[in-house]
């Protein structure tokens, strides 16, 4: 019924097929990234040049700003914002606290390596929430009252 030559036949012509497809879909793909990049300079950071781009950057974060600002309605949900900052402050002390006094932090088993640590994973998560809460203080406070004000 079949033949050894016509599968290797039907293989072949499958594969020429295929490789023309695949040829055509990178025609495709080239083509209209060539468009794209005629029709939109602003678009196409790899031609443009340093100043261009640092002008299309600018103009970018200003507009990603406003829109932001905006979102957030500053103006009327101040006092919210304050009351989420002082509840976070809350939760950070409060979890500081949970780790450092309970049992989770064990010296009985002296320096013992899975021990150490075990310790020090728990310090690192107590700075990392130190530092988060004094970013909650210092920054972050100070702008929504520079902002708003």
């Amino acid at each position: 019924m079949f033949d050894l030559i016509n599968i290797g036949t039907y293989i072949a012509l499958i594969m020429v097929v295929l490789a023309i497809l695949y040829a055509i879909s990178r025609c495709v793909n080239y083509q209209s990234n060539l468009l794209e990049g005629l029709t939109n300079p602003n678009e196409n950071k790899n031609t443009m040049t340093t100043a261009s781009k640092s002008e299309y950057t600018a103009d970018t974060y200003k507009k990603n700003v406003t829109t932001l600002k905006d979102n957030m309605h500053l103006d009327t949900k101040k006092g919210h914002y304050e009351e989420i900052l002082i509840q976070l402050e809350e939760w950070c002390d409060l979890t500081m606290l949970d780790l450092t006094t309970g049992d989770r932090i064990d010296v009985t088993k002296g320096s013992d390596d899975k021990n150490i640590l075990q310790n020090l994973e728990i310090i690192k998560k107590v700075n990392d929430i130190a530092k988060f809460k004094a970013n909650l203080n210092d920054p972050i406070y100070k702008y929504l009252h520079t902002t708003t004000t």
